[in-house]
Order: C-alpha cells, then structure tokens, then sequence
C-alpha cells in the first residue's frame, strides 16, 4: 500500500492489525470520525487484496505460493507500479522511488499470530478452498481444531516445502531470496500504540490513536484466553519449528 503524499510503502502482513493501521492511515486521515474506505481514498495507491488471493485473485494458483520469499514478489510489484507515471516507461524509475519511499510493515508473536490466523481461516471459505486445493484434499475437507491445519504446515516445512501464501513466515514478506531486507522499520503488535506514534513522527504523518486498539478489542478480551491457552507442548514446539526464523529475528518467545 502506497502514499505519494507523505512518500511511504507499507508491507501489509496477514494478522498484524493492518486494517487499523490502514485505517488511520488514510481512512481517518482527513475525516477524524470516518472518511471514505481506504481503497477509495485519493492517496491510496496498490488496491488489491493480497492477504487473500496474493496479489490478484487470478493468481493464486499461478506460482505465489512457490517461492521463498514473499518480499520478490512484493518488490517486483510495488517497483512496476510506482514506475507507471514514467515517460517512457523505465523500470529504473520504479526501483528508484522505492529506495526513496519510507518503507515499513509490522510483526506479530507468531504463536499469537497463528492464533488470528487459525481464527480468520475458519471464517474464510476461500482460505480453506486454497489450502485444500493446494495439499490436494477434498473441496469439502473441514478442519475441526487449529492442529489439524499446523500438522499439515510442520510436515511441509520438514520435508523443505514451501508454506501456503497464506501462513508464510513474517520474515519472508520483508526480505528477498538474497535475504535483503526490504523495509526501513518494523514495529511490533505487541507495542502498537507506541511504534505507530513512532512511525508517524517518522513520516511527518499527524499521531491518531489506532482504531481498535484498545484491550477490549483483542483476543485475550474478547474470548478471556491469553494465546497461550490455545497450545499444548507439542503444537508450541511445532509452532517453533516451522516459523523459526521469525523467532530468532524478532526474539519472541512463548507467553510474551
């Protein structure tokens, strides 16, 4: 998601309060009730709903989920697309942009995170037809807990497969195969008020407090269990195998 106006690109990664930090964003930024949806404000630039379908809804079956790193593809798009208004079109143009753009994206606790995936996955018909087109099941293939979708994650990731679009790393939406990181900051959902405040200063963007993020608003809230509750020994350990890397990046730890 892209701002001319105030020169920035955020990588939106899949259940890390990137709906409200859009929001306040664009959103709310001229209208401090309710402005127009997001998509549909001038400055908004990239409108697609990749958390979902990848980066277009024809795509998915067409190669996002074959490859390591998130973040080429991610590169890839947002360069081509800033290069448009070039005369003629360069490329380079694109690439040079980026570098000059402020580029930021927020990370979850990934035992958390996996929680809110788990979550929205259920709620989601086509996230269940994707990952049962995807490891060959049946279309009408249910899951009925949150092990029977990590089960099938751990054992790709043992036999070195690439994970679902979808439950991807966090680390791989940032870096390219050459392990470049892409972003010039990344705050954590675990301090959100504070690293959006931050990244406002940063952008000469007003502060406005997130919408949704209060306490009452989060799962320990709304469903009185910490994340914690939702795991035994064994789907935390598996939680640990398969997202790793960002474990070791950002040093989370179980029960943070």
């Amino acid at each position: 998601m892209i701002s001319h106006q105030y020169r920035f690109i955020y990588f939106h990664i899949p259940r890390t309060a990137g709906s409200s930090i859009e929001d306040a964003l664009w959103r709310y930024r001229d209208h401090p009730q309710k402005g127009p949806h997001t998509k549909d404000h001038p400055d908004y630039y990239g409108n697609y709903d990749w958390h979902l379908h990848g980066f277009d809804k024809e795509n998915f079956g067409n190669g996002y989920n074959n490859i390591k790193h998130v973040g080429n593809r991610f590169y890839e798009y947002v360069t081509h697309l800033l290069a448009e208004d070039s005369q003629p079109y360069s490329y380079n143009y694109g690439v040079e942009k980026f570098e000059s753009y402020f580029n930021f994206t927020f990370v979850r606790n990934p035992w958390d995170r996996f929680v809110s995936l788990w979550f929205k996955f259920k709620e989601e018909p086509i996230l269940q037809n994707q990952f049962n087109v995807l490891y060959d099941l049946s279309p009408y293939c249910d899951f009925d807990d949150m092990e029977s979708v990590l089960r099938y994650l751990w054992l790709s990731d043992k036999k070195g497969m690439l994970l679902p679009f979808w439950f991807k790393p966090q680390y791989e939406f940032i870096h390219d195969s050459n392990l470049r990181i892409l972003t010039n900051y990344v705050g954590t959902y675990e301090k959100l008020q504070f690293c959006f405040d931050f990244l406002c200063d940063r952008i000469d963007f007003p502060q406005r407090e997130l919408p949704w993020s209060e306490d009452k608003h989060r799962r320990k809230e709304k469903d009185k269990k910490h994340y914690t509750e939702f795991y035994e020994k064994r789907t935390e350990n598996m939680i640990r195998d398969v997202y790793s890397e960002d474990i070791r990046t950002w040093g989370y730890e179980f029960g943070d």
